[in-house]
């Protein structure tokens, strides 16, 4: 049986963007941004990357993976 983690309202608003071909940006501190938008915080986007639903592309931006 394999268990699947249930997303969060956060984390699902962050994968419709990336899912849309969009890249999200640390712009300054923890803040994410996207088409200039906060998104999230930078802790949200760990816990993708650690999920391998997204990847960094460059220092402080990320994309679908």
């Amino acid at each position: 049986m394999v268990k699947t983690k249930k997303l969060s309202a956060t984390q699902e608003r962050v994968m419709k963007w990336i899912n849309g071909g969009w890249t999200i940006w640390c712009t300054r501190g923890a803040v994410v941004e996207c088409n200039g938008k906060r998104i999230c915080n930078l802790d949200t986007v760990m816990v993708l990357e650690r999920l391998r639903l997204i990847k960094k592309d460059g220092s402080r931006a990320w994309v679908k993976a």
